[in-house]
């Protein structure tokens, strides 16, 4: 049999193991009694962890020994302080470093996302539909405006791309703005005070701040950023 882990969930009421190879499909399952490490002693959780393991390589019909790794996912492990202790008693028996004990309660949380869950995936791309085809917007018109750019030589490319950052960089005042907006109305809109700083807010952001700063600085940051005439020009005209 090509190379296989045994996987082992020890909880309260049952203990199940089940032997997988790499493609994670189940070749044999195993079960036994209660392994919870919080409430029953140290060898009967060893006890009944091989249990289900002897039982899981029995019905692969493996040798359990021959395991690549084991890991185990025990309820109570971490508050009873056995993990180093389990991971020794085990270790006996599969070898030095192929023994994983962590408790119940990861293994599931990992168990669960291993699986593409797509009533989820439809949900959120529901959610995220309008905001997906924005961004769409805004990158496919970039996109176009650099190949026209792209048309008319290096220059009016490098100065399209100094004007682009330049009024991104002028109208991150106005993202700081919005953000704040939107923190100040959160659980307290009805208050009148909170209103007058978010209509007060918004009026200063609808004025044409932005595109006096983007025009204000354009040229000289630009010209400090590429000597070049051609280039200055180009990003000016951009901005």
């Amino acid at each position: 049999m090509p190379a296989f882990w045994i996987g082992v969930d020890g909880g309260g009421s049952r203990t199940r193991a089940v032997v997988a190879e790499e493609d994670l499909v189940a070749k044999g399952r195993g079960a036994s009694g209660s392994a919870n490490a919080s409430t029953r002693p140290l060898p009967v959780v060893v006890e009944t962890i091989l249990e289900a393991v002897d039982d899981a390589a029995a019905s692969a019909g493996v040798a359990a020994e021959k395991a690549e790794g084991i890991g185990v996912g025990l309820a109570g492990v971490e508050s009873a302080g056995l993990e180093k202790p389990l991971v020794a008693a085990l270790e006996e028996r599969f070898g030095i470093g192929r023994v994983l004990v962590t408790t119940d309660a990861r293994i599931a949380l990992a168990g669960r996302h291993l699986r593409v869950d797509w009533p989820v995936l439809a949900r959120m791309m529901r959610l995220a539909r309008t905001a997906m085809l924005q961004y769409l917007i805004g990158t496919a018109s970039w996109l176009t405006l650099a190949r026209i750019n792209a048309a008319f030589g290096s220059n009016a490319v490098a100065g399209y791309s100094l004007a682009l950052r330049i009024i991104l960089f002028a109208l991150m005042p106005s993202w700081g703005i919005c953000s704040a907006a939107a923190t100040l109305v959160i659980g307290l809109y009805p208050n009148p005070f909170i209103q007058f700083v978010n209509w007060s807010l918004g009026i200063a952001n609808i004025t044409p701040i932005a595109s006096v700063l983007s025009m204000a600085i354009s040229e000289g940051t630009a010209r400090k950023m590429n000597s070049t005439s051609a280039v200055t020009m180009c990003s000016r005209c951009s901005s």
